[in-house]
Order: structure tokens, then sequence, then C-alpha cells
């Protein structure tokens, strides 16, 4: 896979998340400023119920799709199985969790716990879309449906805060109905739009035949929900509202240059699918582009700091200090996300799931130990452990057990944006953000360019010699 073309991909997903990010902020913002942190706390549990039915049960098996329809085949029985064990899986984890979220979230009305089923399965169609368009490497399409679904829900919410009427039901429904629309819209249109030929008739075979491809996967879901969401449920269970809500601000500003790290397993999965190459996945992620990631994320976490600390008032300002300690164990994470498509192309799915289950064993065993302690911190602290031990062990991995040099350039951005979580005055955190992030992606553009001019005279001597 070239990496020009790697870039290309990545650079639509980022240009459609760079959108959805701009609505998820605003949205952020309204739903922050209109519900108190304690608020906000109970809508973070909302979402982290039906991401986990989504995640756990419906996400995993549609990268079967793009894997399994590499070489050009119809990718109809990869998708109609997919969707067979997600919707299944879905149905199970949500008669399952329903009562759990009922008590966790205080006997919710039977309309929010609706909202949160209807919520959970479209959140499962918006990911059978995701996969058919990245089979058919239409990400610029990716973009838009994650543009127009997050948009569409800070619409409607600040409709309702315009009108005067957001509560946290309110907040919740309009999140649901949002993610109801965007799914129910693009399964339409895709499902309408694939070709009618099949090559199955066997349905079961269809499932088998993606458990076989990614079943490993479904750990990997599993681990990455409990991840993303065990802290704000550890956090209600040992702490209070006002420390979820406060945790879940500082957690989805971390989530803005994650998510973006994981945008390149889309871009890069069908090509690396189709390849299938015995290489490591390190050699897509060079020296420029290790410092050029970590300078995007030092700029990000000095506009984040900014927005925290102007943006959301004074009662979220306890939010600022997580937040950048969290978005200061991004730069080095493009290793591993770099390391995700070769693994899966590869069929070896097993060893992503081991990986998974050992960052997550870190993550809960230093939550239950620390939450009644630190508080807030605790899952601070565990989620930059276990993004670090993720990451070594990754690059160890396609190494074939030798550490990569080039996790020392992210070191810069790390270290900077780690300390202005301790500097006394924003504006010196800030500063020091921008002029590292500034001169790191400096040095990026200048070494591609370099190396571009290279690689262009080569041709042309070449050209000459022929």
């Amino acid at each position: 896979m070239t990496q020009p073309h790697a870039l290309r991909s990545y650079g639509w997903l980022v240009l459609g998340y760079g959108g959805r990010t701009v609505a998820y902020l605003l949205l952020t913002v309204i739903l922050a400023t209109a519900l108190d942190p304690a608020g906000f706390g109970q809508l973070s549990v909302f979402l982290a119920v039906a991401a986990g039915v989504a995640a756990v049960a419906g996400a995993w098996p549609f990268f079967a799709v793009p894997v399994l329809a590499s070489g050009g085949e119809d990718m109809r029985p990869a998708l109609r199985g997919a969707l067979l064990l997600a919707l299944g899986a879905g149905t199970v984890a949500l008669l399952v969790t329903i009562p759990a979220a009922d008590a966790l979230m205080g006997e919710a009305s039977p309309r929010v716990l609706l909202a949160l089923a209807a919520y959970a399965m479209a959140l499962i169609a918006l990911q059978a879309g995701y996969a058919v368009l990245q089979a058919q490497e239409r990400m610029w399409s990716i973009a838009a449906v994650q543009t127009a679904e997050r948009a569409l829900a800070a619409l409607l919410v600040g409709a309702l805060a315009v009108a005067g009427v957001l509560g946290v039901d309110e907040a919740r429904i309009a999140v649901a109905v949002a993610g109801v629309l965007a799914g129910g819209a693009v399964s339409w249109v895709l499902l309408r739009g694939l070709p009618a030929r099949r090559t199955s008739t066997n349905r079961w075979a269809d499932v088998r035949r993606v458990l076989r491809a990614v079943g490993p996967m479904g750990i990997v879901g599993v681990c990455g929900y409990l991840v993303a969401w065990f802290d704000v449920l550890a956090l209600r269970l040992l702490s209070d509202d006002l420390t979820v809500g406060l945790y879940a601000l500082a957690y989805q500003v971390f989530t803005v240059p994650l998510q973006m790290a994981a945008l390149w397993v889309v871009a890069t999965l069908p090509r690396h699918a189709r390849e299938q190459r015995g290489v490591d996945a390190t050699v897509d992620i060079t020296g420029p582009l290790v410092l050029g990631w970590g300078g995007l994320v030092a700029l990000f976490a000095s506009a984040a700091a900014l927005l925290l600390v102007v943006g959301f008032g004074e009662e979220y300002r306890g939010s600022a200090a997580p937040a950048l300690v969290l978005v200061a164990s991004a730069p080095p994470l493009i290793f591993y996300f770099a390391g995700v498509p070769i693994l899966l192309a590869q069929s070896r799915a097993k060893v992503l799931a081991v990986l998974s289950v050992a960052g997550v064993a870190i993550n809960v065993l230093l939550d239950v130990l620390l939450i009644p302690s630190m508080g807030l911190w605790a899952p601070v602290l565990a989620t930059v452990a276990q993004n670090g031990c993720v990451t070594v062990a990754m690059v160890l991995v396609l190494r074939g057990g030798r550490l990569d040099l080039r996790l020392l350039l992210s070191l810069p951005a790390s270290m900077t944006i780690a300390l202005a979580a301790l500097a006394p005055r924003a504006v010196t955190s800030i500063a020091a953000m921008t002029v590292v992030g500034g001169g790191c992606l400096v040095i990026c553009v200048r070494e591609l360019r370099r190396s571009r001019t290279v690689r262009f005279d080569a041709s042309r001597r070449e050209r000459e010699i022929v």
C-alpha cells in the first residue's frame, strides 16, 4: 500500500471527523452549559450503556466486510453474516443490559429505556454502513455520514435548549433520535445500492465465515468498550454524578485525537487486506509523520485547554488538567493503530485480542484500586497506563521483539502536554503547547517535502537512463 494513497484516504476521514468533531464539540458545549456537571454525568451513563451494546455486540462483526470482500468478491455474504451476528447479539445484550441500565440511571422512564434500545441499534446500523463504504474505499462518504449524524444531534439539542425545555431525559432522547435517523437513512441507501448477485445461499455459513475471519475481534470489541466506558460506570458506582460529569467531559476531549488515530485503521484496512503483506506495519508511520501527528495533538491540546477554560465555565474547570493528561498519551498511540489493520489483514486477530485483554485488565484493576482514594484522577492514570502498555506491546509484536526508536519522536509533544497540565497559569501551558506543536508540524512538512523531492529526482534519473 502506497503511503500517498493511505494519506489521501486518511485525509478524507480526518476531514469528515473534523466536521463531526466541530458538531460534537458544539453539542457538548450546549449540553454542558444547559446541564450542570451532575446532569452531564447522568447523560454520560446513558451514552456509555448504548455504546456498550453497540461496541460489544454490534461493531466487531463488520470488520469482516472489508477483509472478506478484499478480493473483489460480492460483499453481500459477509455483510449478511455480520448483520445476523450483530443484530442477534445486540438484541441479547439489550435484554441483559436494560435492567442494569435502569438501576444505573435511577429508575429511568420507559421512554428513556426505549430511546436507549433504539440508539444502540442505530449505532449498529451505522457500523454496517461504514463497513460497506470502507470496503468500497468511499472514505469521503464515511466522512459525510459522520459529520451529518453529529450535526443533526447538535441541531436537535440546540433547538430544545433555545426552547428552554432541555433536561437530561430530553437530551438522551434527542441524541437517540439523531442516531436513528442517520442509521436508518444510511442503511436504506446502501442496501438498495448493493448489487443483486449472491454467491452464497446459506446464511449460517456466512455467519461461520465471519466468525472465522474476525471472531477474536469480539474480545477486542468488549475490551475497547471497557477501556472507553468502564471508567464512567466505575465512577458512577464508586463516586458521585459530579465526578462522573467532570471525567466524562475530560474523556470526551481525549476521544478527538483517539478517534483521529483510529481512522488510520479505516483508511488502510481495505488495501492491507488485499495485499496481506508480511512486513511490519510501522513502515507506514515514518519519522516525520510521527512528529507531525504529535504536533497536531499538541495544537489540539492547546485549543482544548482554551475551550475548557473559556467555553464551559468555572464549574467544569476541574476537567482541564485530567483532559490534558489523557491527551498526552495520544501521540504514541499512532503506532498501535498502525498495527491493527496489518494484524487483521494477516488473520492475526487473536494477537489483537490478547493485547486488548491485557490493556483492559490494567485499566480495570487500577480503576478498582484507585477510585476510592483518588476519585477523578484514578481513571485518568489507569487510561494513560493502559495506552502506554498496549502501544509498547504492539511495537514489540510488529518488530519481532524489538522496540522502535521512532517512538521517541512522540515524546516532545507528550511531555509538553503533560507538563502543561501542571502549569499554574493557563496562558503558559497554551503557549508552550502551541510552540511545540507548531515546531513539530514545521519539521514534518519540511521532511516530507524533502523526501518527495528525492523520490522525484530519482524517478527522473531513471527515465533519463531508459
